[in-house]
């Protein structure tokens, strides 16, 4: 079992290593982002004698194509040893001692200027020793600037030595505080521990910054400086080219790419494929058709198949990636019919199965494999499932679970018209979209009479069978009424309104409109929602399907 040895180093050795470039920052580390009152108290902290936190290195032979810059200054690197020294724990620390220490201004944003951080020989030792700058009103021969007590404050002693001899001694204990005081530092050498074990050191020490997930360190491996950047890729992406449909995760980003180079996407697998030397060449080469099948993908789910209007809506953001797999695939470029239909049962089955609920990385894994079979026009292998009408009720109780979003997404296959005017309800990200407001609402609204009267209905009344997608014209108009009061004014003012019902999986018969009759509703509207879930299906002889 590896055991991690704690060694002193002195602040001079500290500065010195950072200076030689033997000390660097990893770019998976966030950037520097303390300002000048956490450097000042650090500096106060130390010059009281008073412990300031250990260092954590990763110490390897192996270099990293990418660092950090120091406090955003490049260092260059005239270190001559064969190790490099990566900080894992205690970048913020180390930063702002280096530019505290030597009285820099640090080049990140915004600005943190040490230069005229100094230090008070005119307070008690219990008082705030270290100042930001010194105070305009402050005679100088009361205070030292930092740089030079760190470095040489006998020129100091020798200027003030008739004119202040009562600070003599200060300047004498301060200066040899920072001269003997060790900070606690621990190098985990190369060969104790992998590339993923420091990932996992990492996360556990971080807990309270940032949590460093696989797609960090892949991004920093395959960096090259002006030809290609994945945080710039993704970034671009999600800010410009998925701005009507969502942001996804940096996990699903690294996901889809992993899937399409290496067929595996779990994360011993991608950490082990991707940082390889032929694989980062390969993802450079190919990013551009990996990006274009997620895009294809997302249009794909978009369609009426599906109905993945927004990413929000998408029940698993895991198919995402199987579907990018797809199209990253599929030669030639567009799918044959009977893929069509193996890829909706395919993702329907997901949905209804819940598949994705547990162990993501494994069964995206088998799911790539499923992929591979749609691509040869064959169905995949499934487990045998069971599913009733009921269990529309049964699983819809939550709407914020996987398989609600899933009946979201079918309500938005039969594009959802507004009671009130009978146009489309506009599902997207736009500002001008219905969607731009809450468009999830209640059919029998939470407040209306026939809902408060009964304890039993307001257990049921958030169920996704009682919820429709409208826009805010339509849902002003309801407010608190029940159904047999709202339904005859929209009917009357709103031509076609049948069909605007139908659109929502509800009919002006036999759902109870007119009685306010809510179990019936929730019955009639959730067979017709199981009858357009089981139309998606491909059936297998071992699927046991309610007939109705």
């Amino acid at each position: 079992m590896f055991v991690p040895k704690t060694d002193e180093v002195s602040l001079e050795d500290l500065i010195k290593s950072v200076d030689i470039g033997e000390y660097k920052i990893p770019q998976f580390q966030r950037e520097y982002v303390w300002n000048i009152d956490k450097v000042v108290y650090l500096i106060d902290s130390l010059l009281k004698g008073f412990p300031i936190g250990s260092l954590i290195l990763w110490e390897t032979r192996e270099e990293l194509p990418e660092v950090k810059a120091v406090g955003g200054k490049d260092i260059e690197n005239n270190n001559n040893r064969i190790y490099t020294s990566y900080v894992i724990d205690g970048q913020q620390r180390l930063t702002s001692l280096y530019f505290a220490l030597k009285g820099l201004i640090t080049e990140t944003k915004p600005k943190v200027d040490c230069s005229q951080i100094c230090v008070s020989l005119i307070v008690k030792n219990t008082d705030k020793l270290v100042l930001k700058k010194m105070p305009e009103d402050g005679n100088t021969n009361d205070y030292i600037l930092l740089k030079e007590l760190f470095t040489d404050a006998m020129p100091w002693v020798q200027e003030n030595i008739e004119k202040r001899s009562i600070h003599l001694s200060k300047v004498i204990d301060y200066h040899n505080i920072l001269a003997k005081y060790l900070v606690p530092t621990t190098k985990v050498k190369e060969g104790s521990l992998n590339l993923e074990q420091i990932i996992q050191v990492f996360e556990r020490i971080n807990l309270g910054g940032k949590k460093l997930n696989l797609y960090s360190i892949v991004s920093a491996y395959n960096y090259v400086p002006g030809k290609f950047d994945l945080d710039k890729h993704f970034a671009e992406l999600n800010a410009n080219k998925l701005i009507n449909y969502g942001e996804i995760s940096d996990t699903t980003f690294l996901q889809t790419i992993s899937a399409c180079l290496i067929h595996k996407c779990n994360k011993p697998a991608i950490l082990e494929g991707l940082t390889q030397e032929n694989k980062k060449v390969e993802l450079r080469s190919q990013y551009a058709k990996i990006e274009q099948a997620l895009l294809r993908a997302i249009d794909h789910l978009k369609g009426n198949n599906y109905g993945v209007r927004i990413r929000a809506n998408l029940p698993y953001e895991a198919l995402l990636v199987t579907f990018t797999y797809f199209y990253y695939k599929l030669k030639p470029n567009y799918p044959t019919e009977l893929q069509t239909k193996l890829l909706c049962d395919y993702f329907w089955r997901a949905i209804l199965t819940n598949s994705y609920v547990t162990a993501t990385d494994s069964t995206l894994n088998a799911d790539l494999d499923k992929i591979d079979s749609i691509l040869n026009n064959e169905q995949p292998e499934y487990e045998p499932f069971a599913f009733t009408h009921s269990n529309v009720i049964a699983h819809g109780k939550s709407k914020s679970s996987a398989f609600s979003k899933g009946i979201i997404c079918l309500m938005c296959t039969k594009t959802p018209k507004s009671f009130a005017c009978g146009q489309e309800v506009i599902i997207d990200n736009t500002a001008n979209s219905s969607s731009s407001k809450k468009q999830d609402h209640h059919f029998f609204p939470k407040k209306s009479k026939v809902i408060t009267q009964n304890k039993e209905y307001k257990n049921k009344v958030n169920n996704i069978v009682n919820i429709v997608l409208i826009d805010a014209l339509t849902n002003d108009a309801i407010n608190n009424k029940n159904p047999s009061q709202y339904i005859p004014e929209f009917k009357s003012k709103t031509e076609n309104f049948d069909k605007v019902l139908r659109s929502h999986f509800i009919e002006l018969e036999g759902y109870g409109l007119e009685e306010d009759n809510f179990d019936l509703f929730l019955e009639a509207r959730s067979k017709a929602i199981f009858k357009e879930l089981v139309d998606k299906l491909v059936l297998t002889k071992n699927d046991k399907i309610e007939e109705l």
